[in-house]
């Protein structure tokens, strides 16, 4: 099984999902795992590369205020469009911690 483990906290050290992701990952033995940062439109292209090939998507993200942060927002409506057009299939799991 391939595992995208996405960062989408907009903190760049020391944050819960990142600490969270990399205890997942510990668990995820036999499983070929990538790690990605979501920081932007630039990480785009790499992440929907990875679509291609993963089985499962794992998104950690804060929430603040009821609300995801904007940028991963932004992504989730983006990346609908590009799993619809180019018919990926693949579970997401969400782990949404309190930021």
């Amino acid at each position: 099984m391939k595992v995208l483990l996405l960062n989408a906290s907009p903190k760049r050290r020391l944050s819960n999902s990142a600490y969270f992701l990399r205890a997942l990952g510990l668990g995820l033995v036999g499983c070929e795992v990538t790690a990605r940062r979501l920081d932007g439109p630039k990480a785009y292209p790499a992440i929907f590369e990875d679509f291609e090939q993963i089985d499962a998507l794992v998104i950690a993200t804060p929430v603040y205020v009821d609300a995801v942060p904007a940028h991963l927002l932004g992504f989730l409506q983006r990346a609908e469009e590009v799993c619809k057009k180019q018919g990926h299939k693949f579970r997401v799991y969400v782990v949404a911690n309190c930021g």
